[in-house]
């Protein structure tokens, strides 16, 4: 049991500090993602289930604090939007958390606000590339109303 305890500390502290040397100052990330998304009941929402292609470039401005632009497409039925939102995210022992607002434009007339709230992981597969599993909140504001809950998987690659 011992030794499975010391093993088991090992791995722990080998991916804490890869995780730490990929979010030093200077450092660049790249993330792609998919999302599966469901919306609340709120009145003007439609409820559902919708798909989210989504991207992000980042610049580590300080230690463990990344600032980064995204773009999401999303697909609902015969609907479909493009987002553009500014976000940080804070990193502590490869877990982090963020926030971002943004803008979104559907078919040419419709245009709303996003506020965006996030928490996730980043498990690193090697010194560059990372796994990062994400839970989400977006409040919705302008045309659109309502929010979502988002589950997402993402890769990012870290420079």
């Amino acid at each position: 049991m011992k030794k499975h305890f010391i093993l088991f500390a090992f791995v722990l502290l080998s991916v804490t500090s890869i995780s730490f040397a990929q979010t030093e100052k200077g450092s660049v990330y790249l993330n792609g993602g998919s999302t599966l998304a469901f919306l609340d009941d709120s009145p003007g929402s439609p409820n559902g289930g919708y798909f989210v292609l989504s991207s992000k470039a980042g610049y580590f401005l300080g230690d463990n604090f990344l600032m980064s632009l995204g773009a999401d497409y999303t697909k609902y039925g015969a609907y479909s939007s493009l987002g553009l939102d500014v976000s940080a995210r804070g990193y502590v022992a490869g877990l982090f958390g963020g926030i971002g607002v943004g803008i979104i434009r559907e078919g040419g007339f419709l245009s709303g606000t996003q506020l965006n709230f996030e928490a996730g992981y980043a498990a690193f597969l090697n010194d560059k590339v990372a796994l990062e599993p994400v839970v989400a909140y977006t409040r919705y504001g302008g045309d659109f109303g309502g929010g979502t809950f988002i589950g997402q998987i993402g890769v990012g690659v870290y420079f």
